[in-house]
């Protein structure tokens, strides 16, 4: 289908660098089936995870400079104080909402019955 649909995409990732996340990606997925049948189920997470993220690397890397057709990186990309910007920005979402996500973590963790009698 992709090779036909995108030709260009398709033959980026038959070569370096795409090729080796995309087989990464191929055996990640078929260790997941054969997980799942053998019901081991935390490893199956891990290796459907790594097969996405495979997939994901391998699409990226097959498409790079661009980010889509006629559009490049450096095209698309934002000027240095945006992305400074945007920086400082998740670095303070990140100090205000850590702390109540651990708060959180801290309080579902806690055993419900230890001070029933």
């Amino acid at each position: 289908m992709l090779a036909a649909d995108a030709p260009r995409l398709f033959r980026q990732l038959l070569t370096l660098p795409a090729l080796p996340f995309a087989v990464l990606s191929v055996v990640a997925g078929l260790a997941s089936l054969v997980l799942m049948w053998r019901r081991s189920f935390l490893t199956v997470r891990v290796s459907a995870a790594l097969a996405v993220t495979a997939l994901l690397w391998s699409w990226g890397l097959g498409q790079y400079p661009f980010v889509l057709p006629g559009l490049t990186l450096a095209d698309a990309s934002a000027t240095e104080s945006v992305l400074a910007a945007n920086a400082i920005a998740v670095l303070v979402a990140g100090i205000l909402v850590i702390p109540s996500l651990w708060w959180l973590y801290a309080i579902f963790q806690r055993d419900q019955f230890a001070n029933r009698q």
